[in-house]
């Protein structure tokens, strides 16, 4: 009898349990978050698809594009587009802002010599020869595109070594031989040090950073010293060196420190707009499944989005409407017009809605 009474159970159990089977294969697996069920396997992936050339949304195909689509739609998506890329245009335009502060020096290191002479101060040829070189270096750097178009090729937040060479590394090599010639110029060039200094503090690393306000240091004690052995009072010269080489650290730690943390705030912010752009994708497939019409409308009475349900309620028989669209110039649609105007006008809308 035990043996009659298993048989028909276990035959109710083998179909219950091959209709749970069936329903877990159904069941898609689930993702590793909710934007990568929607499309997106990861927060980068929009990224991605923009430097693939992927300009639009992933959701696009399911929004039909009519006239004008490309100035009035996708408004979220332009935007963050913009935002997202700035990081590297406000990289490139810092390291322009530099080339050409380094070109201006350039020029104005010969205007100085040739104010010197005007005085009656002869420089001599090899602060001649270097400030020419320093300044045809520059001046090259600044308008040949060779040394800007690397920053620009790739999303990058620091000098390259050859970046480094052909700037800081320069500044460094023709400052040091003028403050070495600078007893023979009559002139005094410790302060031009102060550019590659805040250079390599805002376009570099920190670590590179400090190291190059080393050299410079070390530049500076070592001239020290040789003119302590030329005669000079040990204790001026090397305080004075020590004291500007202190400056430097001190040029390259805070300008490090402002620029990390606007590179910071650039990157939250741009973290905060693609959560909202994604937010809004999520909207719109929600807004897009559902039964009621939805639109969105402008206070120039444009609809910038319509979910297919309103769509097919707006739109006359055998028409295919789709966003975007202007509500005004058709009679139909005079009395919703009045009632998008009234809403922008009190600001509100009532929650039982309204007839229209």
């Amino acid at each position: 009898m035990q043996e009659e009474e298993e048989a028909p159970a276990c035959e109710r159990r083998g179909p219950e349990r091959r209709a749970r089977e069936r329903r877990s294969a159904a069941r898609p697996e689930p993702r590793e978050s909710w934007f990568g069920a929607l499309g997106e396997g990861a927060d980068t992936a929009w990224r991605e698809a923009q430097l693939a050339g992927d300009g639009e949304s992933r959701f696009d195909g399911a929004w039909p594009a009519g006239d004008g689509a490309a100035s009035d739609s996708r408004f979220l998506t332009r935007q963050a587009q913009r935002i997202v890329d700035a990081g590297q245009t406000a990289f490139v335009r810092v390291y322009r802002a530099f080339l050409a502060a380094r070109a201006a020096i350039g020029v104005m290191l010969l205007i100085t010599l040739g104010v010197a002479v005007l005085f009656g101060v002869q420089p001599s040829a090899d602060v001649l020869v270097v400030c020419l070189a320093y300044a045809a270096l520059s001046i090259g750097a600044w308008l040949m595109p060779f040394f800007v178009e690397p920053a620009m090729r790739q999303p990058a937040d620091r000098l390259r070594t050859r970046q480094w060479l052909l700037t800081i590394g320069v500044d460094i090599v023709c400052f040091t031989a003028l403050h070495v010639l600078a007893p023979v110029a009559g002139l005094n060039y410790v302060a031009l040090f102060v550019l590659p200094a805040l250079m390599a503090g805002v376009l570099t690393p920190r670590r590179i950073a400090l190291a190059t306000s080393a050299g410079i240091t070390l530049v500076l004690l070592g001239a020290a010293w040789h003119s302590v052995l030329a005669g000079g009072d040990v204790t001026v010269l090397m305080s004075q060196a020590g004291l500007a080489g202190s400056g430097m650290f001190v040029i390259t730690v805070l300008a490090s420190e402002l620029a990390g943390r606007l590179a910071r705030e650039e990157l939250t912010a741009r973290g905060s707009l693609e959560l909202a752009r994604q937010q809004a994708q999520l909207n719109r497939l929600v807004i897009e499944e559902m039964q009621d019409g939805v639109v969105v409308v402008d206070r120039r009475g444009r609809v910038r989005a319509a979910n297919p349900a309103a769509c097919a309620l707006l739109a006359p028989e055998g028409a295919n409407l789709s966003a975007p669209f202007a509500l005004r110039g058709v009679g139909a649609w005079s009395a919703l017009v009045d009632a998008v105007e009234r809403a922008f006008v009190e600001g509100v809308w009532p929650e039982a809605g309204r007839d229209v």
